[in-house]
């Protein structure tokens, strides 16, 4: 199990981080044969590009390596996964070489394995929605996104093209209101991670609407996409990445000044410890918390 991290790959459903140790996706094309009695061979009719597909093996497995990371996988995280699966089967799956998609969760299964005495290994098997894998991958492979491009411009394309969309709610506002909290004081972790929440949702909201489905609306479903994209990028400049990010399992129950001691040599840094993570009680940590530390 020590070497899980150099091996595994990453996933997120909505929000929701966990490792794979197997991935596998699946495309192609669809075709209809036509053939007319005593005639060999068929005519064959293409009719259009299948959804992806695929499938991943999940260790929810509470080893020391992926508990600092991950937080108690066969517990807390399988809980948290049952839950977004049952209650969003249609939601967002970041796939480590497909990216930000939209995707149905088929189907998971749970065998219970007596070489597996610490957790449990799951397999989930998802598909495509609405083409947003698809959408994703340009030309030559590449997101297409320009780095270069504003948030509120690509908000205002997506407003312009999602107009007559029934239902659909304007992005831009919700993009400007955000950007300038963010601009106009240091905010805390936690205010960031809010503040960006707001963004993806009204982009989720629209692009869950039933007027996006169907070739009319492929422009404006694909201006969404580009929307969330440049909110990702927006993101990383806000937010410190995971690998600069560390991660301090509790040992035994310590008030939050002694974890600030035990993570970085000084009790002075509890305000931060409690912008970055949801502490109900700073006098009292539980053992087994996993506090993310940020630099």
């Amino acid at each position: 199990m020590s070497d899980y991290l150099k091996d595994l790959a990453e996933f997120s459903y909505e929000g929701i981080r966990f490792p794979a140790q197997a991935a596998e996706t699946m495309g192609g094309n669809d075709f209809v044969k036509h053939v007319a009695y005593r005639r060999r061979g068929a005519d064959v009719e293409y009719t259009g590009q299948r959804a992806y597909s695929g499938s991943f093996t999940i260790p929810l497995v509470n080893s020391p390596q992926l508990v600092a990371r991950y937080g108690d996988l066969a517990s807390d995280v399988r809980y948290d996964l049952v839950n977004a699966f049952e209650t969003k089967p249609i939601g967002s799956l970041q796939h480590p070489t497909y990216g930000l998609l939209t995707a149905a969760i088929e189907e998971w299964s749970e065998p219970i394995d007596a070489g597996v005495r610490n957790g449990f290994v799951w397999t989930v098997k998802w598909s495509e929605h609405n083409a947003t894998a698809g959408l994703l991958l340009g030309p030559d492979g590449a997101l297409p996104t320009d780095t270069d491009a504003t948030v509120e411009t690509r908000a205002e394309t997506a407003d312009a093209l999602g107009a007559s969309v029934a239902g659909y709610r304007p992005t831009a506002p919700t993009m400007r209101s955000q950007m300038t909290f963010l601009a106009s004081a240091p905010r805390s972790y936690t205010q960031v991670n809010d503040a960006f929440r707001q963004m993806a949702d009204v982009v989720a909201f629209d692009l869950a609407l039933p007027g996006m489905v169907g070739p009319s609306s492929n422009a404006a479903t694909r201006a969404l996409l580009d929307l969330r994209s440049a909110i990702d990028d927006l993101r990383g400049r806000y937010v410190v990445g995971d690998g600069r990010r560390r991660y301090y399992t509790v040992p035994s129950g310590m008030a939050l000044w002694e974890v600030s001691l035990a993570v970085y040599g000084t009790a002075a840094r509890v305000r931060d410890l409690l912008g970055a993570n949801t502490i109900t009680d700073p006098l009292a940590v539980p053992a087994g918390t996993v506090v993310v530390v940020l630099p």
